[in-house]
């Protein structure tokens, strides 16, 4: 027969009574939430923008290929093929197709807002992302005419 040790059953005793307590205290937690996460918009994009207006101007932009290379809540890419139709006193011109150029300063959040410029800050664009498809306001400067806005859109 084996000798009793009454420090191991002291011991035994403390670490089930930690057990138990430890188990009982967690009865009234919530579980952790899960963290929401941001939409991936990584991949090609066709985007096209309508109804830019301003300084009499009246200009469309579309048929777009966004190339989107995503890091977190940054990204950053290309365009390429793009038009540009504007309209200004009944006389309309176009530059394109086949405009290309970066995508820059794009950011995303977990709520699903986005921004990004192409080329540089005097074309941005703002809006918000739903799985396939992205919308927003566009808000581009051209110096023949100065600021002109509108609405974009763009589906994978």
């Amino acid at each position: 027969m084996k000798p009793h040790n009454p420090v191991t059953r002291t011991h035994s005793h403390i670490l089930l009574t930690l057990v138990l307590v430890s188990v009982a205290g967690c009865g009234g937690e919530q579980p952790l939430a899960a963290s929401p996460e941001i939409p991936s918009i990584a991949g090609t994009w066709t985007f096209n923008a309508s109804n830019l207006s301003g300084g009499g101007f009246s200009c469309d932009a579309f048929a777009y290929r966004l190339s989107v290379n995503q890091s977190g809540t940054t990204f950053t890419g290309s365009y390429s093929d793009g038009t540009i139709r504007c309209t200004e006193d009944g006389k309309t011109f176009e530059v394109g197709p086949g405009l290309t150029g970066t995508i820059v300063n794009g950011t995303v959040t977990e709520s699903g807002s986005v921004g990004f410029d192409l080329d540089t800050q005097d074309f941005h664009q703002t809006g918000t992302v739903s799985g396939d498809s992205m919308s927003g306001t566009a808000t581009w400067r051209f110096d023949f005419t100065g600021i002109l806005s509108g609405s974009w859109t763009a589906s994978r």
